[in-house]
């Protein structure tokens, strides 16, 4: 193609075609300013395409993470709501000093040696700047609720170590001195009845309602930034 277009230019300046010649120079000019802009439509059009791909991968792969973590939430949360109906009662038996139900008491103690174990990735926006994922969130929604749910995150693995360390520094300590850990036999009845005991209980009653409300709150911030990718994902898509 570019030897016809030398052999025609070629051809024009011999005749002494000067008029014809201009209108071809400036219609090469026309065609390669076309060519060029062919050309970059195309590049930028397979780099939006690229760049798509990328998106839907990353807000999937998102998505499915935060899946993962409702499971881990939602287990928990069933965990820790059973544990305090125990301890409640437990609070209540010494609460009537019902010395007839000590047995039952000994069991709901075994409580104080479990705790719920949530702990969660505590880093996932500064993950995504280190990884230069975060060039591919344009929804300023989403970044924000992303910061906000590493926060929570923060805040449930904070209570999940208070937690971790009245069970190994209070708890335990005072359940080796009242009962038999391999089956539950109580070695010193008054010691279960005693208000040390209750007040243990009330720690650990208020330390597991704070950590449920923490959990519901994840939950909740997690499904925001679900719709928000949704929605995403579906104008990328359309």
């Amino acid at each position: 193609m570019i030897k016809i277009f030398r052999k025609l230019r070629r051809q024009l300046i011999n005749e002494g075609k000067t008029s014809n010649y201009l209108k071809y120079a400036i219609g090469e000019i026309i065609l390669v300013v076309v060519g060029i802009l062919i050309a970059l439509q195309i590049n930028n059009w397979n780099h939006n395409r690229i760049e798509k791909i990328a998106k839907n991968k990353f807000y999937e792969n998102f998505k499915g993470e935060l899946a993962e973590d409702k499971i881990v939430l939602h287990g928990n949360i069933k965990y820790n709501v059973d544990d305090i109906e125990k301890l409640k009662y437990g609070i209540q038996i010494i609460e009537i000093n019902d010395r007839k139900s000590v047995d039952t008491l000994g069991y709901i103690s075994m409580t104080l040696l479990r705790y719920s174990d949530a702990y969660l990735p505590n880093n996932l926006y500064n993950t995504l700047l280190s990884s230069g994922e975060i060039k591919l969130v344009n929804n300023t929604k989403i970044i924000k609720g992303i910061r906000k749910l590493e926060e929570t995150y923060l805040h449930i693995n904070k209570m999940e170590d208070i937690h971790r360390d009245v069970v190994l520094n209070k708890g335990f300590v005072l359940l080796t001195k009242n009962l038999k850990f391999n089956n539950s036999e109580i070695q010193h009845r008054n010691g279960l009845f005693a208000f040390e005991f209750q007040n243990l209980l009330h720690v650990y009653v208020r330390i597991m309602n704070e950590k449920d409300e923490i959990y519901k709150r994840a939950l909740d911030e997690i499904q925001a930034i679900s719709e928000l990718i949704d929605k995403e994902l579906k104008y990328q898509n359309h």
